[in-house]
């Protein structure tokens, strides 16, 4: 009988420690040249410690004339041997700041770049967390191009030619309002990628408003992922102002190496409360960059086990993943996983979230755990409670 039946918490406790969290995180840039001839092996250095990395995909080389046979070899090699990191690509023309110089004369060559180019990114999508751009603009940033006025256009023919399943980006707000207007099914796949925050009143750029626009990504953003690069501006942003603008962006990646002035000054910073007392500023932005999941509180309530979850970090988890609760019988016997009515996906950035789990009265004395794990091949989703490493144990079944 339920009534009989008692439940004894586990101590939960926020941890510090730093998360391997697929698709979130710091990540580098790695610049690659299509046309050149040198063996992979000796081109990529992905940093370590580091879930994600920024291929950016040079095609300069092409600019007026198809991508030939070897290279588009090539292009297929380095996404598939690329080292185990959930990937953002970004395929420019253009790598020195220069990009009204480097890109096709015509928008038919850069439309038949993306037909080249998208059947072979889709077969590697397993491996692309992130597409950004379309092709075009300096370091392929949306911005120096005569092709901006065809940029919805041109994000269109990206998506169709690479399957219509990969997250995408675009640089600023307006440009995102502009793309979903033309075509509503983006907005759930549609990110942003800001390289000039805090360069500028504007991010260099990025916002027209830049109060505005934050609240107007706090409110929209989300659902897909938000990367990009903090730059020192004429204004010292300090951590604390930059963790509660990033949480307003909902930033799910950040660039580790650029812009090194900046991240600098966070490091020379020191928090002085709450649990990441005395590590640095750096150290708790970078903790809190895409989700950061900690349990707080599990208890026993009529026949359900009631979990509370608050998720720390500035966004989401955007790869798809299952909740479960496992059970692991006292006394010996087959573990089970329940599976739990509950989406991590809709756990926002700075929320906090209660779900029940029916408990069978057949169910015997057990250990109870919390997992998260990715849909694509089965990984478990760390948890931030202290003395755990993925799965958070909340308690015994008594």
């Amino acid at each position: 009988m339920w009534k009989f039946r008692r439940f004894r918490p586990a101590r939960l406790a926020e941890s510090i420690k730093p998360l391997d969290i697929p698709g979130c995180g710091w990540y580098q840039v790695h610049t690659l040249r299509l046309d050149s001839t040198a063996p992979l092996e000796q081109e990529i250095f992905p940093a370590q410690g580091q879930r994600v990395a920024l291929l950016m995909m040079d095609i300069g080389a092409y600019q007026n004339q198809d991508i030939p046979p070897g290279a588009l070899e090539r292009a297929e090699a380095l996404l598939r041997g690329f080292p185990d990191k959930d990937l953002i690509l970004r395929v420019v023309y253009d790598t020195k700041g220069r990009g009204l110089e480097h890109e096709p004369a015509t928008l038919d060559q850069i439309l038949r770049h993306m037909e080249q180019l998208g059947p072979i990114i889709n077969r590697c999508r397993e491996k692309i967390f992130q597409l950004q751009g379309i092709f075009v603009g300096s370091w392929g940033e949306m911005h120096q191009s005569k092709f901006l006025g065809r940029q919805a256009q041109l994000l269109a023919a990206l998506d169709q030619a690479t399957g219509r399943q990969l997250f995408l980006a675009v640089r600023t707000p307006a440009q995102w309002r502009e793309m979903v207007l033309c075509n509503k099914d983006l907005g759930q796949r549609l990110g942003l990628f800001n390289d000039g925050i805090f360069g500028s009143p504007t991010d260099l750029g990025t916002y027209m408003d830049r109060e505005a626009e934050l609240c107007w990504q706090e409110e929209n953003m989300g659902l897909a992922p938000v990367c990009g690069e903090a730059v020192l501006g004429e204004e010292k942003v300090s951590y604390r102002q930059a963790a509660l603008d990033l949480a307003r962006m909902r930033l799910t990646c950040l660039n580790s190496a650029y812009d090194s002035r900046q991240l600098g000054l966070w490091q020379r910073e020191t928090m002085e409360k709450g649990p990441w007392r005395g590590l640095s500023g750096l150290d708790y932005i970078g903790g809190r960059l895409g989700c950061r999941f900690v349990v707080r509180r599990a208890r026993l309530w009529r026949e359900n086990l009631e979990i509370t979850v608050e998720n720390c970090g500035f966004s989401r988890l955007h790869l798809p993943a299952i909740c479960t609760l496992g059970v692991e019988p006292v006394a010996g016997g087959l573990p089970v996983d329940i599976p739990v009515d509950a989406n991590p996906n809709n756990w926002a950035g700075g929320g906090t979230y209660r779900f029940l789990v029916p408990l069978s009265g057949t169910l015997p004395p057990a250990r109870l755990f919390l997992r998260v794990r990715l849909k694509r091949d089965g990984v478990l989703v760390p948890f931030a409670n202290q003395g755990e490493k993925e799965e958070v144990f909340l308690g015994e079944l008594l």
